[in-house]
């Protein structure tokens, strides 16, 4: 069991088979009545809930603080929970001390009542470095009503509906998570927003009114993601939505109709965006109509994992052969070879450990490589500027199809013939971050 779609990533990554992996998210107990949230009246206070230790990130808060105040900005960080050695404590107090924000750092100590703290502050800070698999305090402040600026690791992106719920940053950058907290004391208006738009989906998929551990749900099944997500708006049209996007997979049923496909993929006719429809685009599809719709107008969706496969097969469709990226996109690279290529996903050092691999095991040339933190504007930029045969992206659902749709209707207008891939973790794959799952294309699941 898996608490995350990261989490479960990775299990797969370690080999164990679409068949055995099964996610079943955290709950939490929630308050029947969330407090609205309303910006404070002069001072802020941050805070963070963790058992202190050097992949929480405390010493990255600390220096964002320290910037937040060399700004002029009245803010202070009240800091919960105890240290898991002496000898770290110490090490990030001298930290504190050294910026100069001892004075403005409120150590709590250890709680059995985090509620009760999270009330205490405006603003939740979760800044992680790594090993976040379904953290439940960032589930806890979302159900509450607070505004949230997280680190986007593992499977914190996913509590936080790839930015929709929450402020993402990357991890590791202090000046990015200041830039993204001033941003939110500058504009209340937005920070109220994204309370209220974390609150409702934290907690009808992670928690429960009575108080007790919230329901989750299986999401490795077809049946479980959509029981999971029941409570979403607008059901009648979600099924509709489901069923459409049902409607436009392609269905590779043998190995011939695979090579056909990678040939076709090859030698593209014109501005064609290749995506996956796992069951976390299920899940996704099902709540976002936008994200559904960028999936819908795909010029190639290919069914992706054994939930799907479920769902296909319940509704007496044939699921063909597993479509995984992780194993068709290095052969689409490999058709790609000599020709130029945009790398869009990942953070340093994956990205250009993913780029020198791009040239040096499939002899494509890399024009340029790009985080997956940018704006599309940005992108969109580069890729006109290069004019390449193939952009990867690799930023995950559903920003990448985002993305994808805004430079598929730009080579259209240009005349620029490419193939667009949304590739979820490939880039991280391609990397050695993230070894492959055992079973791929040319499988049946």
């Amino acid at each position: 069991m898996a608490v995350s779609h990261g989490t479960a990533h990775y299990l797969r990554g370690l080999g164990y088979d679409d068949e055995v992996v099964r996610v079943v998210p955290n709950g939490v107990p929630v308050n029947p009545a969330p407090r609205p949230w309303i910006a404070p009246d002069g001072a802020w206070t941050l805070g963070m809930v963790a058992l202190f230790r050097p992949r929480k990130g405390v010493e990255m808060l600390i220096d964002a603080l320290a910037q937040l105040r060399a700004q002029g900005r009245d803010v202070s960080l009240r800091a919960v929970g105890g240290f898991e050695s002496d000898a770290y404590r110490e090490q990030v107090l001298a930290h504190a001390q050294a910026r100069g924000v001892a004075e403005q750092i409120h150590w709590t100590g250890f709680t059995r009542d985090v509620s009760a703290e999270l009330a205490r502050i405006d603003l939740f800070v979760l800044p992680s470095l790594y090993g976040e698999g379904l953290p439940m305090v960032l589930i806890e402040a979302l159900s509450l009503g607070l505004p949230v600026v997280a680190t986007a690791n593992e499977g914190v992106p996913e509590v936080l509906a790839d930015g929709r719920a929450g402020e993402l940053v990357p991890s590791g950058d202090a000046t990015a998570l200041a830039a993204a907290v001033a941003a939110l004391m500058d504009d209340p208006a937005r920070a109220a927003a994204l309370a209220g738009r974390g609150c409702m989906p934290a907690r009808a998929l992670f928690g429960r009114g009575d108080g007790a551990p919230g329901r989750g749900g299986v999401r490795g099944s077809a049946a479980g993601g959509a029981a999971m997500n029941a409570a979403a708006p607008s059901p009648d049209a979600a099924p509709r939505r489901l069923l459409e996007l049902l409607d436009r997979l392609l269905i590779v049923r043998d190995a011939a109709q695979y090579r056909a496909l990678l040939q076709r993929l090859a030698d593209p006719a014109g501005a064609t965006v290749l995506s996956f429809f796992n069951q976390h685009a299920f899940n996704l599809a099902w709540t976002d109509p936008a994200f559904a719709e960028h999936l819908r107008r795909s010029d190639v969706l290919l069914r992706d994992g054994v939930g799907v496969a479920a769902c296909l097969r319940l509704l007496a469709r044939e699921p063909g052969l597993n479509a995984n990226g992780t194993d068709l996109i290095p052969r689409l690279l490999a058709a790609f070879a000599g020709r130029r290529a945009v790398l869009i996903g990942t953070r340093e050092p994956y990205l250009q450990r993913a780029a020198q691999r791009l040239g040096e095991d499939y002899a494509v040339e890399v024009a340029c490589a790009l985080d997956g933190f940018g704006d599309a504007a940005g992108y969109l930029e580069a890729v006109a500027r290069e004019r390449p045969d193939l952009v990867v992206l690799a930023m995950g659902m559903p920003k990448q199809e985002r993305v994808a749709a805004e430079l598929a209707q730009w080579a259209r207008q240009a005349g620029h013939r490419l193939l667009i891939v949304n590739g979820g973790a490939i880039a991280d794959f391609i990397a050695g971050a993230s070894p492959a799952r055992r079973r791929g294309c040319g499988a049946r699941a």
